[in-house]
């Protein structure tokens, strides 16, 4: 009995344990079938106006909320913004004034911009695009950057001229000129979270229903995804074209050697309250992270090999209560005697 009832007393703090260590053992794990940047998380806005003050507003109220809720466990914290699509033509004296009545073809593609890249690429030709912006006679013209892969399959070379266009007949036009081709320093940097095709060789896909061709990979088809310095988009994308908007994500790296000393209530209870404060403060607002898919593979897996341990727990329980009911039994007669003294 006196095993039985050290063992029933001490199930909490088993399980609270167990449950410790079936966390290290699935962060370790995810980290290693997956990546370091699996965990990392991924807060974003689908859709924002193309606005410097409410970004930055934005940014303040993200690094309060993760410094409330993850602040023993972040890395680096690092913005991108990815405008509504464009349509960019190759600038010619014609084609400057006129694009409607061209036929020039145009090529499918968007500005999008990292908030710090230094030292995430080099440049093989040219330069970084600068935060600068200078006038053409139709609208700002400006500096942007692309990758190698990219430049080559669609043929753009280094002091390139097009122009950019939200819609056919904008009357304003934006001038880009390519200042520099670059290829990453790191595949597997954080930056380009474990798919770097998605930012420099964004593939457009294909209609739904549409025949794959035997060599897929020949017909494929690309954005043409212009780098952009951060200042010259915000001042320079809403001055030709108000009311614009973005895709803004931002990326917190997660320390995954601390979160795996965490708690499965702790890391539950930092992941609802910042995506609940952060849904109320910035509309639109939505959370992503492998930390969430994780812990619902860990509680699915947790319950399951938790059961014989339950079971263990269940029978020893009842085994107590019977013996405690036996002996109950056997010492009632022999205290009836006494009973019986005290009613009289």
């Amino acid at each position: 009995m006196l095993v039985a009832t050290t063992l029933m007393s001490s199930a909490p703090m088993y399980l609270a344990a167990l449950d410790q260590q079936g966390i290290r053992q699935t962060v370790d794990l995810t980290t290693r079938n997956k990546s370091e940047n699996y965990l990392a998380l991924e807060m974003f806005v689908s859709s924002m106006v193309l606005d410097e003050e409410r970004i930055v507003h934005s940014d303040e109220l993200i690094q309060q909320a993760v410094n409330l809720y993850w602040s023993e466990a972040i890395v680096g914290l690092n913005r991108y913004l990815k405008t509504d699509g464009f349509s960019f033509y190759r600038s010619s004296g014609s084609a400057i004034r006129d694009l409607e009545n061209s036929s020039i073809r145009s090529l499918e593609g968007y500005f999008h911009s990292f908030q710090d890249m230094e030292g995430k690429v080099d440049y093989i030709i040219g330069s970084s695009p600068t935060s600068d912006f200078q006038y053409h006679p139709d609208g700002p013209l400006l500096e942007v950057s692309l990758s190698t892969g990219l430049a080559e399959k669609l043929s753009i070379e280094h002091g390139d001229v097009l122009l950019g266009v939200p819609y056919p007949d904008s009357r304003i036009k934006l001038g880009v000129r390519v200042s520099g081709i670059f290829e990453p320093l790191d595949p597997y940097d954080p930056i380009w979270k474990d798919d770097i095709d998605r930012f420099l060789m964004p593939v457009i896909p294909k209609e739904e229903g549409s025949e794959v061709p035997e060599k897929w990979w020949e017909d494929q088809t690309y954005y043409l995804a212009f780098f952009i310095s951060e200042e010259a988009m915000m001042n320079s994308i809403p001055l030709a074209y108000p009311g614009s908007m973005v895709e803004a994500r931002w990326d917190q790296q997660i320390d995954n050697l601390i979160l795996r000393e965490w708690t499965r209530a702790e890391i539950v209870s930092s992941i609802d309250g910042l995506d609940g404060l952060l849904t109320k403060e910035i509309p639109g607002f939505q959370l992503r992270s492998g930390i969430i898919l994780m812990l619902k593979e860990f509680k699915t897996q947790s319950f399951v090999s938790s059961i014989p341990l339950l079971l263990l727990f269940a029978v020893i329980g009842s085994s107590l209560l019977y013996f405690v009911f036996m002996i109950s039994s056997y010492l009632m007669p022999a205290r009836e005697s006494d009973i019986s003294l005290i009613k009289i």
